[in-house]
């Protein structure tokens, strides 16, 4: 169950191992200081969520978040980038599927539907020449099933 922006994280968390990318959760300030000496490629980078409250019976909570799966190709590297382009399409694809999946199983964790998600093209997004897709998602989590909660 997703019920806290920690959560979120670990979830990610387990889904950027599970497809053997680097993970970094935060900020852009986080990835940068991470730049140009410790970031294994590929790389699955969590934004922090915006969380809002709604209710259903009980509250829920529905966080909005993005997420960038990237690789580094160099400036004059064209058909590098063509190709890395493509691998961070279908690793963003892979990420969507994975919480189509997990959001299907019983008990139902989290709901989530990937017709909802948006990707964008992000070039050289840093120092790094970092090139990728950005996907903006909205997953939503129990806060507690008390109509009455103040969770």
């Amino acid at each position: 169950m997703v019920t806290t922006p920690n959560e979120l994280k670990a979830y990610f968390a387990t889904i950027a191992a599970d497809l053997n990318c680097d993970f970094v959760y935060g900020d852009s300030e986080r990835i940068i200081n991470r730049q140009l000496s410790n970031l294994r490629y590929p790389v699955l980078w969590l934004e922090v969520p915006s969380i809002g409250l709604s209710r259903n019976g009980g509250l829920i909570r529905t966080f909005r978040s993005a997420f960038l799966t990237l690789t580094d190709k160099a400036l004059d590297d064209w058909e590098g980038q063509d190709n890395a382009l493509d691998e961070m399409h279908s690793l963003t694809e892979q990420v969507l599927q994975r919480m189509q999946a997990d959001s299907e199983e019983l008990p139902v964790p989290f709901l989530f539907d990937m017709a909802g998600a948006q990707s964008e093209y992000k070039a050289k997004w840093s120092p790094d020449d970092d090139w990728g897709w950005r996907t903006e998602f909205e997953l939503v989590g129990a806060a507690c099933d008390n109509e009455d909660c103040c969770d």
